[in-house]
């Protein structure tokens, strides 16, 4: 596009026309999407010519490589565009680039006739009339009202004052915004408005008179004021642009006029002040219900808001606000969440019993200055105070243990609920078992624990073995709840997939406590499973679990809603600051929780549990396994990227997993696929395996192997069978009946001995420290669940170094995982589960490729 100057054609007369046009607000005449296409022509030097005449414009421009011009007529209805161009919108977006090189024009004039900036338009079939007087010469006339023929022109002679008068712009700020008027500074030192009209209006301006009123109208415009036709006064009404305006612009118009600032211009120019936020909080009780109330003030500079200022700060919260006699004010984002939360916080309240832990919630960052009533003051005290220590019975707990049991008891006798997070092997069952006993001595009503099946073994012998006075009923279906009278059990022991079956009957029973174990089960709020949970009645509530967050931030709300609700705030707002919130919500989530959560690992508290090494055991491929893992990416790959269509994106997506659980398969054991049959010993890994066994059983240990394939199982129980045939071999899978009878007979045998287990039915709620040789064969995505597998082996009771390795193929999709599990835990949710848009699809195949390709 050419960059050549803007060619103008006009007369003063067309000037003084357009000028009275464009005083008006002429961009409400045009839509956002046009005024936006405008401006990018106009600052793109898309216009090439202006041809101006007192009745139209034609605007001339240049868009891409073809010219078009638009003609501007203004009538009644303000504005009529007719354009060369077709295309929708084009033809007024022309026109609003058109009316700013008009307005630049305009302001760059530095000598024009007198005009009457404020008279009203006379109109007669959408003409513009001029009356003679206001030209300087005949030759500038459109027209002329005097009744002579053209051929016998008259000549109109017009007296000019020579005066020179300095503009006085007195700036000041009102309710309405930023404003100022404009006067004349007469020889005399008395000022006279300068923008007046009818019997007001002023004598005959002189040229530079004239010139400086187009001028400060232009530049007021182009600013952002606009004027008011009663007061006679520019108002500036965006506060965003008071600032910018007072620091950058308004040093240049002291070029042109005489410039005075009233003291609430000075105070704007200070920028936006603080405002401190004061929150005194009343409890109340009525009946057995809490009441809260808080009462809220604002202050800046040391003076307390009116009602009036707070309510208008308090509409346009996070938004800069103008105060007579304050300046610009804006609460802080931490102020806004809060009074935002106190919003949520009455709606809740409205519909569930408002407990005081709800009222600390509120107060999770700064930007306050926060006082209690009496009765929360010595709450909150008690609540942060030491935990006072608690006698267990027996002496089999540990120091540690007995803390923990302290400080779960403190928290529920403060009216709140809690989150036992320890390190997985740290005793958190019997914890639970010691706070239970506890409890069960100031009430008789029986408490409930939901766990995995899995897990059911666990918590009945760890009953057996340190609480045998404890009275519990296992559920084992419907009938067991029914036909049980409960008041005869200290505690009520369920499988969620029971809880799932039996809403109803549970939804009737009052519980002493409800103890969610395993209670990441319950991180997706809309199960089934979760709503039960929630729906739960009893005083007091406890969450257990080393993993409370497996993969995102979100996996703790659902928690915390199980134990108080109301605590995190809405689901939504919730989910909205995980998203946005980065390391300064991580923060202010750590602080919030920081009461009700208690996390401990190993290494603070067991200084005598040995030692943890973790290796990684590399093997190749062997040729059978490298020829099928080849084949498998090439054609899976291939059958993936050719199926476009929009609705087979959820198809594509499970083949791909298909195709990485497939290669997963190779690199542990081609035999696992159904097509292949191949002996064990093809596999590198198997042989790897065997290879290191032999060594340690020599050694008189013990070995615990864990596999996600029940598959690889049952072939490596046979080739373990045949290359050590003295071997005591125990097997754990989904498919087991009695889980503690492989346990029991691993833990107890004499001589060396090794335990076969899936991830799935042996990740959790077992212990095997007898082991102190642990094989992972596959990696999995999640770190979390290979962790919980080695807590099996290396918890309380472990006496010897525990030796951990993991099994890699190099090369190949095994050895990507362990990547990911270091650098990208979220790749595979957002290759897999995030193919959204079918023009992405190439991207992401290619990220696939890079996944599963064989790396020599």
């Amino acid at each position: 596009m050419s960059l050549a100057p803007v060619k103008h054609y006009y007369s003063k007369s067309s000037v003084e026309a357009w000028f009275r046009h464009l005083t008006k607000d002429w961009e409400g005449y045009f839509s956002q999407e046009q005024l936006k296409k405008g401006r990018e022509i106009y600052l793109g030097n898309g216009i090439r010519e202006i041809e101006l005449s007192a009745e139209d414009a034609i605007v001339h421009c240049e868009i891409g490589d073809k010219a078009y011009y638009s003609v501007i007529t203004w009538s009644r209805q303000g504005p009529q565009v007719r354009s060369s161009s077709k295309k929708r919108g084009r033809p007024e977006s022309i026109a609003v680039a058109g009316i700013y090189q008009i307005e630049e024009l305009i302001g760059d004039l530095i000598s024009e006739m007198p005009i009457d900036l404020f008279g009203e338009d006379r109109e007669d079939d959408g003409e513009i009339e001029l009356e003679a007087e206001d030209f300087e010469s005949i030759e500038d006339a459109e027209s002329i009202p005097s009744g002579k023929s053209q051929e016998e022109p008259a000549t109109v002679e017009v007296e000019l004052p020579q005066r020179n008068r300095p503009l006085v712009l007195t700036f000041r700020g009102s309710e309405d915004g930023l404003g100022f008027d404009a006067c004349w500074m007469n020889p005399d030192g008395v000022q006279e408005p300068a923008l007046s009209i009818g019997e007001d209006a002023s004598p005959v301006l002189s040229e530079l008179e004239s010139e400086s009123l187009i001028r400060l109208a232009t530049m007021a415009r182009k600013a952002g004021f606009t004027l008011d036709k009663e007061t006679r006064c520019f108002m500036m009404p965006d506060i965003g642009r008071f600032i910018p305006f007072l620091s950058h612009v308004l040093p240049k118009w002291k070029a042109h006029f005489t410039i005075v600032r009233e003291t609430e211009v000075k105070r704007l120019m200070q920028g936006i002040q603080p405002v401190e936020v004061d929150a005194t909080v009343e409890e109340f009780l009525e009946g057995d219900q809490q009441r809260f109330e808080i009462d809220w003030n604002y202050k800046s500079g040391g003076r307390v808001f009116t009602r009036q200022e707070s309510e208008v700060l308090n509409s346009r919260r996070g938004q800069p606000v103008y105060l007579p006699n304050r300046g610009i004010v804006q609460l802080t984002d931490s102020q806004v969440n809060l009074l935002d939360r106190w919003s949520e916080f009455r709606k809740e309240a409205s519909r569930q019993r408002v407990e005081r832990y709800m009222i600390l919630s509120l107060f999770g960052e700064g930007g306050y200055n926060l006082k209690l009533s009496r009765g929360l003051l010595h709450w909150r005290k008690k609540l942060f105070a030491a935990p006072r220590p608690v006698d267990v019975n027996g002496g089999f707990f540990r120091d540690y243990q007995h803390k923990g049991v302290a400080w779960m008891k403190h928290v529920l006798e403060s009216g709140c609920h809690c989150l036992l997070a320890d390190e997985m092997g740290l005793g958190k069952t019997v914890q639970v078992l010691g706070l239970l006993a506890e409890l069960k001595k100031a009430c008789s009503q029986p408490s409930i624990v939901f766990c995995p099946a899995s897990v059911i073994p666990v918590w009945k012998s760890e009953v057996q073995r340190f609480f045998p006075e404890l009275n519990i009923l296992q559920v084992t279906g419907q009938r067991s709840i029914a036909e049980a009278n409960l008041s005869e059990f200290d505690l009520v022991i369920c499988s969620y997939t029971q809880l799932r079956r039996n809403v109803e009957l549970f939804r009737e029973t009052q519980f002493r406590c409800c103890v969610l174990d395993e209670a990441q089960v319950i991180k997706n709020p809309d199960t089934k499973v979760s709503r039960a949970c929630f729906a739960m009645r009893c005083q007091y509530r406890l969450a257990v679990t080393g993993t409370p967050i497996e993969n995102h931030y979100k996996d703790i709300w659902s928690i915390f809603y199980f134990l108080m609700p109301g605590l995190l705030g809405n689901r939504t707002r919730f989910d909205s600051m995980v998203e946005g919130g980065g390391e300064g919500f991580s923060m202010r989530l750590r602080n919030q929780l920081a009461p009700f959560i208690l996390r401990r690992t190993k290494e603070e508290v067991i200084a005598e549990l040995p030692d943890k090494n973790e290796m990684q055991l590399n093997c190749s491929m062997s040729d059978v396994q490298k020829k099928e893992y080849t084949r498998l990416v090439q054609e899976g790959l291939k059958r993936i990227s050719t199926d476009d269509a929009l609705d087979t994106l959820q198809k594509r997506s499970f083949s791909f997993f298909a195709l990485l659980t497939r290669l997963r398969q190779v690199c542990c054991d081609p035999g696992l696929l159904p097509w292949m049959d191949v002996d064990p010993s093809k596999s590198a890994k198997i042989q790897l395996l065997v290879e290191k066994l032999a060594d340690i059983y020599d050694a008189g240990h013990k070995v615990v192997i864990f596999s996600q394939f029940v598959g690889l199982i049952d072939r490596l129980k046979t080739v373990l069978e045949r290359e050590f045939p003295a071997l005591n071999l125990f097997v754990l899978t989904g498919k087991t009946v009695d889980r503690a009878k492989p346990v029991e007979g691993f833990q107890n045998s004499a001589n060396p001995a090794t335990i076969l287990v899936s991830l799935k039915a042996g990740g959790t709620g077992i212990t095997l420290h007898a082991a102190d040789y642990v094989f992972l064969l596959d990696p999995w995505w999640n770190p979390s669940v290979e962790a919980q597998a080695i807590d099996r082996v290396h918890r309380l009771g472990q006496e010897n170094p525990v030796f951990v390795y993991r099994v890699i193929t190099t090369g190949t999709i095994e050895e990507r995982v362990q990547q990911l599990q270091r650098e990208k835990r979220e790749m595979f949710r957002t290759l897999i589960e995030d193919l959204k848009d079918v023009s992405e699809h190439r991207e992401h195949l290619n990220a696939l490729k890079e996944l599963v390709a064989l790396q020599n």
